[in-house]
């Protein structure tokens, strides 16, 4: 839970944390490596995910728009 749309910027760990944002207009998911690869900050891994979910860049900063953080745990499979 957040007060205001800035705390986001302090609970959200680039390369740890993959987010989710749910609003009236879509859903977005986008998994922690994604804002990895992309060098994002937490402003620009925000903003991912409102594209994502079809929502305007700066729907994060509306709280009747929800989002979640979550951790990823990837495996991957030697193909020798």
């Amino acid at each position: 839970e957040v007060e205001k749309a800035e705390d986001y910027l302090n609970k959200i760990t680039i390369g740890k944390h993959g987010l989710i944002i749910r609003g009236a207009e879509g859903s977005g998911l986008l998994l922690p490596q994604v804002f990895t690869e992309y060098n994002c900050t937490v402003v620009s891994a925000l903003e991912m995910t409102c594209k994502k979910a079809g929502l305007e860049r700066d729907a994060w900063q509306d709280l009747s728009n929800r989002i979640f953080r979550f951790e990823a745990h990837v495996y991957s499979e030697d193909t020798k």
